[in-house]
């Protein structure tokens, strides 16, 4: 549905790109006489096979570039689109009101810690009784409550990380369950590291109830390292 309305879109926009700059070069050319609709028209068509591969080409680059220019403005982790959200472990009172807004939240905050920053503000997001399942590593599997949550946190501040979080794939919402999808690259224990991950947050009064990863493509040899192999 996404691409979809993308799509229309981009049709709409170049369609009346075409017909104002068409318009205005029409004008310029011969000016608003009776014949000036047939001039129009024809000058449309050449326009258009312009205006439609500029858009196409440029319009990417335009999304990048503001994405960055707004993370840099946000003071966010550089890759990560920020929101308009208030950020996890701030007042109650001020705490974002949806489930997406409050997963959204503690992911920027887990972003930051795997970026190398304190993960201290995503442990707040966790509810006391969180329960936090993991793919691969010593903690693989679930482990509940927030001592748990704080090992696990700290063994991965101890391999020194160095992660990008880039912004969502997809946000996906069921419930009190949101779902991001995303890309993350850098360096762990010193090694490349490159994967897709989709974590997985059910949210309970304002705060992370449970979270749980999915990892997609991995380097096998970072998974080998995470399950304890010696370093190859």
């Amino acid at each position: 549905m996404a691409s979809r309305m993308s799509l229309f879109m981009m049709l709409i926009m170049t369609v009346l790109m075409g017909l104002v700059l068409s318009a205005v070069f029409t004008v310029q050319a011969v000016g608003l006489r009776q014949d000036f609709l047939a001039h129009w028209l024809g000058r449309f068509a050449s326009t258009y096979v312009i205006v439609l591969p500029t858009v196409l080409v440029v319009a990417p680059i335009a999304q990048w570039a503001a994405r960055r220019l707004d993370a840099m403005l946000a003071g966010a982790p550089d890759g990560i689109a920020p929101a308009s959200i208030a950020p996890a472990g701030i007042a109650p009172d001020q705490a974002p009101a949806s489930p997406r807004d409050i997963a959204l939240a503690a992911w920027r905050a887990n972003a930051a810690g795997h970026a190398g920053k304190d993960f201290s503000p995503w442990l707040d997001a966790l509810a006391d009784d969180v329960r936090i399942t993991m793919p691969l590593g010593p903690f693989r599997g679930e482990t509940v409550g927030k001592t748990g949550a704080a090992a696990i946190y700290a063994a991965i501040a101890g391999a020194q990380p160095r992660l990008t979080y880039e912004a969502p794939l997809r946000v996906t919402e069921s419930g009190d369950t949101v779902v991001i999808e995303f890309d993350d690259h850098g360096v762990i224990a010193g090694m490349p590291y490159r994967n897709r991950i989709a974590g997985s947050f059910d949210i309970r009064d304002g705060k992370v109830a449970a979270y749980r990863e999915y990892f997609g493509d991995i380097d096998p040899a970072v998974v080998a390292l995470m399950n304890g192999a010696a370093r190859p």
